[in-house]
């Protein structure tokens, strides 16, 4: 009977354990019913050519939300299903390998399908659905 016991609280254990490891809660691929993802395209062009670490933050509240790694001179998507898609300005961050932070200018999300970010020329371009 001890030994069932313990068979059954470690079963509970391990499922817990396996699914907040394979739970990723910054950026879902999926946005939740109803709301619609912005993606947000990193162009990684600075110099010297680094790995990035993209962050995408809410100005009102600083909350961070991490994207991902873009590689030195390479570009990449990443759905991001902002806190709140009607209002308020948003900001992007770039972390370099050094610790180096680059931060855009900010923008809203109000109707945006899609965030583009150069780099190296702090440009930032929302494409705005009709």
């Amino acid at each position: 009977m001890r030994h069932r016991m313990r068979r059954l609280l470690v079963l509970p254990l391990v499922t817990f354990v396996a699914t907040a490891c394979s739970t990723n809660t910054d950026v879902q691929t999926d946005p939740a019913p109803g709301q619609d993802a912005v993606a947000v395209q990193i162009e990684n062009n600075i110099v010297p050519a680094t790995v990035v670490t993209a962050e995408a933050v809410e100005a009102r509240t600083s909350e961070r939300d991490i994207l991902g790694s873009v590689s030195p001179t390479e570009s990449d998507v990443f759905l991001y299903d902002a806190p709140t898609m009607v209002s308020g300005d948003y900001y992007l961050i770039a972390t370099a390998t050094d610790g180096t932070e680059y931060r855009s200018n900010p923008f809203t999300l109000v109707d945006a399908e899609s965030v583009a970010w150069d780099l190296a020329t702090n440009t930032v371009s929302v494409t705005r659905t009709d």
